[in-house]
């Protein structure tokens, strides 16, 4: 078996990824709106995001839909659980 080769990753291209899990999302592009349910980050820099839509008439769910950082509007984000605070639990 041959030994991977390393690859150099300038590291002032990677960008912190601006839209959280859970957050509802507009493409600007295609105008596709859903539910962001995972990201991904790009060797050369560009984020981009798996966005779920709802499911139709039918009960089909549409496969994810990909949309670049940049063409992806937040329209509303994610409820963030609560942690209770320690100590005040059941025991």
């Amino acid at each position: 078996m041959a030994k991977a080769e390393r690859i150099e990753v300038d590291s002032t291209l990677r960008r912190p990824f601006r839209v959280p899990i859970g957050a509802r999302v507009r493409d600007r592009i295609t105008g596709v709106e859903g539910v962001v349910v995972a990201r991904t980050e790009y060797l050369r820099g560009c984020n981009r995001y798996s966005v779920q839509q709802a499911a139709g008439k039918n009960g089909e769910v549409p496969a994810w839909h990909m949309c670049e950082e940049d063409d992806c509007e937040v329209l509303q984000t994610p409820l963030e659980k609560r942690q209770p605070p320690a100590g005040n639990g059941p025991g």
